[in-house]
């Protein structure tokens, strides 16, 4: 499976078929969006909500549940992590890669920013990583994965146990046309160790 980039925020929708797309999983209003260019991947929708957006991404040799989420800011963060965790436990698969924008800090995927927010927020979606032992890609030394008026890294990436082979190919992309930074990693089996 080739590189994979995921941006759950900002959907270019007038511009999906510059990009010779597809696959394209959104809900009608919705704020996240999967989008697939590689002809060589099999790719069957599994759940189109305002938030959470999941398909199974598959190639000859790898099959991987890919979701998006995004938890606005002024959202309720312990209601979401616990659709977010209904929804990875009814599909019920062990090759899970998650991504998104949760608008939480936590030293786990960022460093200590020091301001009026509290550092703690993201203390729902740690729980939901202890329930679902999922870890965290994310390199907190990294460039922030949001810029805007300070910076912040509230794009999370976090995977199932059978993906940890390429956690270390997770980079932040800047210079990008957004507030948020681009994310890739790289899921070829080549790289596995």
């Amino acid at each position: 499976m080739a590189s994979l980039l995921y941006k759950s925020s900002i959907l270019w929708k007038e511009n999906w078929l510059d990009f010779h797309l597809t696959g394209v999983i959104h809900a009608e209003n919705g704020k996240t969006a999967i989008l697939v260019r590689n002809n060589a991947l099999d790719v069957v929708e599994l759940v189109k909500s305002t938030f959470i957006t999941a398909a199974q991404v598959s190639d000859r040799n790898l099959s991987v549940t890919v979701m998006t989420v995004y938890f606005p800011p002024s959202s309720d963060k312990e209601e979401l992590v616990v659709r977010l965790s209904l929804t990875i436990s009814k599909l019920k698969n062990s090759c899970v890669l998650v991504g998104g924008d949760i608008n939480m800090r936590h030293r786990l995927w960022g460093p200590e920013v020091r301001d009026h927010r509290s550092n703690n927020k993201g203390l729902p979606f740690v729980d939901f990583l202890l329930e679902t032992r999922l870890n965290v890609w994310n390199d907190p030394a990294s460039p922030p994965t949001f810029v805007h008026v300070g910076e912040s890294w509230i794009d999370v990436t976090v995977a199932s146990d059978v993906l940890d082979y390429a956690a270390h190919s997770w980079r932040v992309i800047t210079g990008t046309l957004s507030d948020h930074n681009y994310i890739t990693y790289d899921l070829r089996h080549g790289e596995r160790r």
